[in-house]
């Protein structure tokens, strides 16, 4: 069949979009001088006439006229870059007019080539719109948009140079477009709003009809069913590229009937919807009872299907252990959810998998709670980068404690232990980290809730992410949409503690605590948004101690990028507190309101798209360009300054003093002291931070409710951390127990450490503690180390003849507030 004679169409018209060329001319006329490419500058230069092609780019670009495709402008992808290559015509246009832009995409790989839009007025960049991408065969792809206000339209030709399109082309041919004449407008309406719940928050969207106006906005409330006064909830976020507004309602409570309204402001009415909550508890209908599963040679596969009414839960049998072990070298799964709906899968010790331990696939409304899971995933052996290879040469990287796949939706991920995988990861001194994680999410459908578990790796056994996206550029990356990841413990990951790389579609991430990972929580990009993240506690810092950024944020690689919303949050950071521009250079809109960025300083290089309200950040460690306004973008108002906290030591996150009177960070200044993660009581800890020193020794008292089971055992994530009780009655011990934690030093080595000892109940509740000890050589000895310059750690070099080598360090420009630093590796 011949492909390239016909295209295959790919329209699509959205109710509002700007960008285009105009010029007075007819109806049907071609607006781009030379879209068909049949003209190249000269005999000597190949490159197409009208069109600017980038010094840079033009290597990569060549004409081709005597095939049977036509014309044809071909960029061979020559280099790897986050940029794109490109080629562009500018053209003048009239306001409020009809522009049909069409083109024939085509690439190699799918998804190297695509055709952007910019709209500008005077030099001022408005929008930019992307047409859908490129297939392996010819495309034709097809937008209408307004022209608006612009005086002038862009029509670009892209190509993307990440490492799979290498050595691919991109190909475009019959770039045209078309005055379609005056656009006649229709006021703004809604057309209907609809909610999408989780446990604790629901997803709103207006869909409307109509054009679009600059500045519009949306006014978002609820109430309980019967209830006469509405709340307010944040307001919600325009997308008129979807011809949408979005928002979340937040910190309601499960099992709850709610209504949620939406107005169109200034003067529209509202209209409103009724959404329930999820249920805590689900209804059974059936009882699946399993007997402990050794050596298997093939995964354990739920299939099973219940009703809304009458879920299925799968349960150890009674004097089982619940015991689902994979025999070693397969299989690639140890459980597999594949086509099951309405299943209650609870109480499982699970071990092995050469790839993931659990994997979701096609399933729907399920929930995995209680479950032990290690063991899983291959160790492989070192590259010469020092990267784990499996047996084929291939670096060894997303194998998971549980894996949510395609065809995945409305999944609980709840009170599991996920911990001590087979593998470790490496770290960036290495190069990008691969290796094991704790949770990946891998375009699901969406409506995910990850909550209340430990993902805990440790010294042997570090994370790659402790929650890991994968597609990141992909609107179904991550966790996708309408989804929360609420009170997880997430300890000892090279990368991220999560990514919520992808669409963002009201997503949701509170109440986590981040620690001893390299970067916090990571929002690059966000496609489509909005996201919500609140209320987390960041301390960073990977295996070298080494911290790279508390948020890690996007840049403008993508048109129309979402909006991320980042308050009350505590971060604890010798990096940067706060990053932006991570994928692709340019700004996008984030709103970052009464965080602690503590230490670290805020790092973002453009004027417009973010706004920092009320945020404490560190002396000199704010950008001073963001307190002045930047076209659309008013100008930022944090405060300097430093905070002390109730017991940092011990790993008291509270604050205790700091220059302002209003509410700052993750607790509220009234909160007594929190065992956190938030979860429901049933198991408390203090401290939650233990610093043995060279002592070897701690005590923590743990605090168990009644609900929390009936016996509670212990357990360490090092072989030379140990404590005593390890197990025991929850009645017997009246709900208090005092336990001993110790170090061995012939078991850690020499050297300073960091370890971890969860608590876990036999109904699944958890409570992770963490420890740090220094064991110090059986035999004292001695190192010199002559003073260097490390101006990057925040210390200059100072000459004095008193100084051993004539030298010494001090810390300068308020980095005894942000913490200066350093560490010798020996």
């Amino acid at each position: 069949m011949n492909h390239s004679a016909s295209p295959i169409p790919f329209i699509v018209r959205p109710l509002f979009f700007a960008a285009c060329l105009v010029v007075q001319t007819a109806v049907g006329e071609n607006l781009l001088r030379n879209g068909a490419f049949a003209e190249p500058v000269s005999d000597a230069n190949p490159l197409p006439l009208n069109w600017h092609v980038a010094p840079q780019d033009s290597a990569e670009v060549s004409l081709a006229r005597g095939g049977s495709d036509g014309p044809v402008l071909t960029a061979t992808i020559a280099s790897t870059s986050s940029s794109q290559g490109q080629v562009s015509q500018r053209v003048a246009t009239r306001p409020n007019r009809r522009l049909l832009v069409t083109a024939d995409v085509r690439s190699s790989v799918a998804g190297a080539a695509f055709v952007q839009v910019k709209r500008y007025a005077g030099r001022r960049e408005l929008e930019r719109i992307a047409l859908p991408a490129s297939g392996t065969e010819w495309r034709t792809v097809e937008l209408e948009i307004d022209s608006r206000e612009a005086d002038a339209v862009e029509v670009i030709c892209r190509w993307k140079r990440d490492e799979k399109y290498q050595g691919g082309t991109a190909a475009f041919r019959n770039i045209r477009m078309e005055d379609l004449g005056e656009k006649v407008r229709i006021p703004l309406a809604v057309e209907r709003v609809d909610g999408v719940a989780t446990l604790q928050s629901i997803g709103v969207t207006a869909t409307m009809r109509g054009d679009w106006e600059p500045g519009v906005a949306g006014r978002l409330q609820y109430r309980l069913v019967g209830e006469a006064a509405w709340r307010e909830a944040m307001p919600p976020v325009a997308r008129p590229s979807e011809g949408e507004f979005r928002g979340s309602v937040l910190d309601l409570r499960p099992g709850t009937e709610y209504e949620v309204a939406f107005t169109l402001l200034p003067d529209g009415k509202p209209v409103s919807t009724r959404v329930s909550t999820w249920r805590e508890d689900v209804p059974v209908g059936r009882v699946v009872e399993l007997p402990d599963q050794f050596d298997r040679l093939e995964p354990y596969v739920v299939a099973l299907q219940g009703t809304a009414d009458a879920w299925v839960h799968v349960r150890p049998a009674p004097g089982a252990r619940g015991a689902i072990v994979a025999a070693s070298g397969r299989p690639d799964f140890a459980v597999r959810f594949d086509g099951a709906s309405f299943v209650l899968f609870e109480g499982f010790e699970i071990r092995g998998g050469e790839d993931d331990a659990v994997r979701i696939n096609n399933s729907h409304d399920v929930i995995i709670r209680g479950c032990d899971i290690a063991g899983w995933g291959q160790v492989g052996a070192p590259d010469a980068r020092g990267i784990a290879t499996n047996a084929l040469g291939k670096a060894i990287n997303m194998q998971s404690g549980i894996a949510i796949h395609n065809g995945a939706e409305r999944i609980r991920i709840e009170r599991n232990f996920i911990h001590a995988p087979r593998g470790s990861a490496n770290s960036w001194r290495h190069g990008h980290p691969h290796g094991a994680t704790g949770i990946s999410l891998s375009n699901p459908l969406g409506n995910i809730v990850v909550r209340d578990n430990d993902i805990i790796g440790s010294e042997r056994h570090w994370w790659n992410d402790g929650i890991e996206g994968e597609y990141n550029s992909y609107v179904t990356g991550g966790p996708h949409r309408d989804s929360d990841i609420v009170g997880n413990t997430v300890a000892f990951a090279n990368d991220d503690g999560i990514e919520l790389d992808g669409g963002q579609r009201n997503v949701r991430c509170v109440g986590n605590l981040f620690r001893w990972t390299f970067c916090g929580v990571s929002c690059a990009p966000n496609l489509r948004g909005p996201s919500y993240v609140y209320r987390n506690v960041i301390v960073l810092g990977d295996e070298r101690g080494r911290a790279n950024f508390g948020f890690k944020m996007g840049g403008a690689q993508f048109a129309n990028q979402g909006f991320s919303s980042l308050f009350r949050n505590t971060v604890v950071s010798h990096g940067n507190t706060f990053r932006g521009g991570l994928y692709g250079v340019g700004p996008n809109p984030i709103r970052s309101a009464d965080n602690l960025y503590h230490l670290g300083a805020v790092a973002y290089q453009h004027r417009t798209g973010t706004v920092f309200a009320g945020d404490l950040v560190p002396p000199d460690g704010f950008p001073p360009h963001l307190l002045e306004s930047g076209g659309d973008t008013p100008a930022s108002t944090p405060v300097e300054g430093v905070a002390s906290f109730v017991d940092e030591t011990h790993g008291d996150y509270r604050i205790a003093s700091a220059p302002v009177r209003h509410e700052i960070g993750a607790f509220d200044r009234a909160t007594s002291f929190p065992s956190f993660p938030a979860r429901g009581g049933e198991v408390s800890a203090h401290p939650a931070l233990v610093p043995m020193g060279t002592a070897s020794v701690g005590r923590v008292e743990l605090a168990l409710s009644p609900e929390a089971g009936t016996t509670w055992k212990a357990v360490s994530n090092s072989p030379w951390l140990s404590c005593s009780p390890t197990s025991g009655g929850i009645a017997a011990s009246g709900g208090r127990i005092a336990i001993e934690l110790k170090a061995n030093g012939a078991k850690a080595g020499d050297g300073f450490h960091r370890g971890a000892m969860t608590f876990r109940t036999d109904r699944g509740h958890l409570r992770t503690v963490f420890v740090t000890a220094t064991i110090l050589p059986a035999r004292p000895w001695s190192l010199r180390v002559e003073a260097e310059a490390l101006e990057s750690r925040g210390f200059a070099l100072r000459q004095s003849a008193d100084a051993s080598g004539g030298a010494y360090l001090v810390a300068t420009n308020g980095t005894p507030h942000r913490g200066a630093w350093a560490r010798l590796d020996i």
